[in-house]
């Protein structure tokens, strides 16, 4: 299974919309580790059709990330690819916690922001 996980500032996760690269992970059997990641860059790659489109390209089944608006959820829903949103941290950390069922595939009901009601843009 591949995975994505969208990197700004190195190997911290970011921003759907905004990050700088796809870090892609290959898990297979034991999810204690993956067993590759490529790094693809998301530059020409403006806009969410074009990244989902990269993300397809790439046979990815799951995408983690900082903060994910409605358009993207609802067009990676449509391949289907599983949006996870709310994750900050390393890359590297994330992809693995995702594998072992430490970050919950449950979506904020907050699209707008990603789950950062913090903003005050929310409900």
């Amino acid at each position: 299974m591949n995975i994505a996980v969208a990197c700004t500032d190195g190997n911290q996760v970011g921003s759907f919309g905004s990050c700088e690269a796809f870090a892609i992970y290959e898990f297979k059997g034991d999810y204690s580790a993956p067993r590759s990641k490529t790094v693809i860059s998301t530059e020409g790659r403006e806009g969410h059709a074009a990244r989902i489109e990269l993300l397809n390209e790439n046979d990815v089944a799951m995408v983690l990330c900082d903060k994910m608006g409605p358009e993207a959820r609802k067009g990676l829903l449509d391949i289907p690819i599983m949006p996870v949103s709310g994750y900050q941290g390393e890359a590297d950390r994330g992809a693995v916690s995702l594998m072992n069922g430490e970050i919950p595939l449950t979506q904020s009901a907050c699209d707008s922001c990603g789950g950062d009601c913090s903003s005050g843009h929310c409900g």
